[in-house]
């Protein structure tokens, strides 16, 4: 039987600063509000139960809904897994 060793991180997991979790917790609330007005997948018109943020969550991106998809899983895996695929149709930059 093979032995794993725990994995260590070097430099220990920093808390988010009060910014960020302002933020995230404004992004939950805007992401329900979200999925509520958009209930089916905008792509495969299945439910929806995800948000897809086409430029990324980065900084102001993350409650930026103006570029966003309400999509379901599958989708969203989809999207994630095949780049190209994803880029031709618009679903990332």
């Amino acid at each position: 039987m093979i032995r794993r060793t725990s994995l260590k991180r070097k430099t220990p997991l920093r808390a988010a600063s009060k910014i960020r979790r302002t933020r995230l917790r404004e992004y939950s609330r805007l992401r329900l509000e979200f999925l509520r007005k958009h209930v089916c997948c905008q792509i495969c018109g299945d439910r929806s139960t995800e948000v897809h943020h086409i430029d990324g969550r980065r900084g102001q991106r993350l409650n930026d809904f103006t570029r966003c998809l309400a999509i379901c899983l599958d989708c969203h895996r989809k999207i994630h897994l095949h780049g190209r695929w994803a880029r031709e149709h618009g679903f990332l930059t």
